[in-house]
């Protein structure tokens, strides 16, 4: 007999709580910057203030959000703390390496896809984000780069991957290699050479994955 496990159901709260945590965790939402208001947010997930303000509670109480009251208040995204990174690689330190792995199968593929799919825009996009700058912007390439693929298994699985991984990659300096690898990329994209896109983002994948491993020996 085939092994199964127990269902377990999120309530509505926790739901709205992990939609945000994703976005968070992704830079969708960078650190200092605010939540939309309670009402905002009640219309776009379709509940009720009191699930949203459920919501923010736990998020606060994960020390993700500060809420401010006053004429400036509202709902603030912290910054991550080094403590309780550090303690979530860790303890995620398994899944990291295998999210390492999954990763030089899934994002050269994205890659090789996205130098035959993306569109002029996506291409601008792409070029903004591998300028160098804040490293917030890392996610955000990889995500886009992925995004023009315009596979929608491939997105979920990159996104997934990323989630996986970001403890780590926070943990990491910013590079000068790292940013020259996205502005080859990008320019493999340029050319719509497929071929060239999966080899560097392969070899960029490798590099990482070669920096995060050495970490991982030091935490």
């Amino acid at each position: 007999m085939p092994s199964f496990d127990a269902i377990c159901s999120l309530r509505v709260h926790e739901h709205v709580a992990e939609r945000i945590r994703r976005h968070i965790a992704l830079g969708r939402i960078e650190p200092g910057a605010a939540l939309p208001p309670e009402r905002e947010l009640a219309r776009l997930f379709g509940v009720g203030r009191a699930t949203v303000q459920q919501a923010v509670g736990l998020l606060e109480a994960d020390r993700l959000i500060e809420t401010r009251r006053g004429r400036a208040g509202g709902s603030f995204v912290c910054a991550p703390d080094l403590a309780a990174t550090v303690g979530e690689v860790r303890t995620r330190a398994a899944d990291i390496v295998a999210a390492l792995d999954f990763r030089l199968v899934v994002e050269p593929a994205a890659a090789a896809l996205a130098a035959r799919h993306r569109r002029k825009a996506e291409l601008d996009e792409l070029r903004r984000l591998a300028e160098p700058g804040s490293p917030h912007r890392d996610t955000a390439f990889h995500l886009a780069l992925a995004a023009a693929s315009h596979n929608r298994f491939l997105v979920e699985a990159v996104e997934g991957t990323r989630l996986r991984m970001l403890a780590a990659l926070r943990m990491l300096p910013v590079s000068k290699a790292q940013e020259d690898d996205h502005a080859e990329i990008v320019a493999a994209l340029a050319e719509r050479d497929a071929a060239a896109a999966e080899q560097r983002m392969r070899r960029h994948a490798e590099r990482t994955a070669r920096l995060v491993r050495a970490m991982l020996r030091t935490v």
